[in-house]
């Protein structure tokens, strides 16, 4: 599962990156890509270092109801945002 976000700002990676911890020690794997540059989804230093970017999250489990339900948390975070 791939998905878009835009971070612009400390509250949009503080928004990823609490989004991303939510979901530490399930099994998830999830990677934030910019460029060629791949971050670790966990990594809280690491999100906020892509702050201005359009990052990409690749998300991989053995476990389908986890990419499911951080799909629908992610969806409904970018629906706060955009409130």
């Amino acid at each position: 599962m791939r998905l878009t976000y835009r971070i612009q700002s400390l509250d949009d990676a503080s928004n990823l990156a609490r989004l991303c911890g939510k979901y530490a020690d399930t099994g998830l794997e999830i990677d934030v890509g910019y460029g060629r540059y791949v971050i670790d989804g966990f990594s809280t230093l690491g999100i906020f270092s892509l702050i201005g970017h359009t990052v990409s999250i690749e998300l991989r489990a053995t476990d389908g109801e986890l990419i499911d339900m951080f799909e629908k948390d992610f969806w409904d975070m970018e629906a706060r945002v955009e409130d």
